[in-house]
């Protein structure tokens, strides 16, 4: 009933809820940094949600921050992705204070942990509650690079993507939750009905 009643907002939950439980990478793709904080709200309001309503195990995801073809500013140091990383993250203010359920999150996490360093401080705590690690890679806008570089980054997204589904089915392995062909096809089958 939640998803009816909420319209076109109930739906991308739906989706944004069943992308999280399926998937063992998260590709996240902004263009514009301005709006990377309400972005950054939304995907942990989605994970959030989709982490409530999970049963039995959380299996860990990666995320992977795309900043996609910017418009306005292109450096070298972008390729880097320590310092690519500092400068999108480091910018962001505390995602749970604008977004009344991550506050309610946050407190019902402060709430249930047993350490003060297990609680949520910052938004790499937040963020490290949903996904294992967090990638980031750029993308260039093509008129601005030569192609072996624009090619390059490609192949460079490509590679995290793989190396995180790598890291998930070890998880999954390793817990006795991997899932086969047939396994999958009944579990799809049960979300969608």
């Amino acid at each position: 009933s939640d998803y009816k009643e909420a319209g076109k907002e109930g739906a991308e939950l739906f989706y944004a809820r069943f992308l999280y439980a399926f998937s063992d990478v998260i590709v996240f793709v902004t263009k514009e940094e301005q709006q990377l904080q309400n972005d950054m709200r939304r995907l942990l309001e989605w994970a959030a949600s989709a982490v409530k309503k999970s049963k039995h195990h959380r299996p860990k995801k990666t995320l992977i921050i795309v900043r996609n073809m910017p418009q306005l500013l292109h450096t070298r140091n972008f390729y880097d992705r320590t310092y690519l990383k500092k400068s999108l993250l480091d910018s962001l203010g505390p995602v749970w204070v604008h977004s009344e359920m991550l506050a309610e999150f946050k407190k019902a996490h402060d709430r249930d942990s047993e350490y003060t360093q297990s609680e949520i401080h910052s938004n790499d705590d937040f963020i490290r509650i949903f996904f294992q690690e967090v990638q980031i890679c750029y993308i260039p806008l093509s008129d601005k690079v030569p192609a072996s570089e624009l090619y390059h980054q490609y192949s460079e997204l490509r590679n995290l993507i793989v190396d995180g589904t790598k890291a998930a089915q070890q998880v999954r392995s390793a817990s006795w939750t991997r899932y086969d062909i047939p396994t999958m096809s009944d579990l799809l089958a049960r979300a969608f009905d």
